[in-house]
């Protein structure tokens, strides 16, 4: 699943897309967190996550739901720079967003959750 090669006709014509790539992300990472494959699911939902949030108009539910899910598959997966990027994409978004989401999408309190665990676990 190729997350960035969203096709714009496409999707101006199917807004729904997004949500259904959404939420193959989210089978992807509930399959990695599972074990079911985990590099490959963990890698499969971080490529559509990214792919909507580069894609889906900014502040929009799906893109604050794929921005979540791309830092929390960066912080679980585990793979070199994963954690760091994970930090720095966190610290990023809330600089530019100090209340987030300010709840209009219900992410905050997940939003501020994953924050926190960041703070509190060290890079491997």
């Amino acid at each position: 699943p190729g997350g960035r090669n969203f096709n714009p006709a496409l999707v101006a014509a199917n807004p729904w897309v997004f949500s259904a790539f959404e939420d193959l992300g989210h089978v992807y990472a509930r399959l990695a967190a599972a074990g079911t494959l985990r590099d490959a699911s963990y890698d499969a939902a971080y490529a559509i996550f990214a792919g909507v949030v580069v894609n889906a108009p900014r502040d929009t539910a799906g893109w604050w739901r794929a921005k979540e899910g791309v830092l929390r598959v960066l912080f679980e997966r585990g793979k070199p720079g994963d954690f760091e990027a994970a930090k720095l994409g966190m610290a990023d978004l809330r600089g530019n967003n100090p209340d987030f989401d300010g709840n209009r999408f219900g992410m905050k309190a997940k939003l501020e959750a994953l924050e926190k665990r960041l703070g509190e676990k060290e890079p491997k």
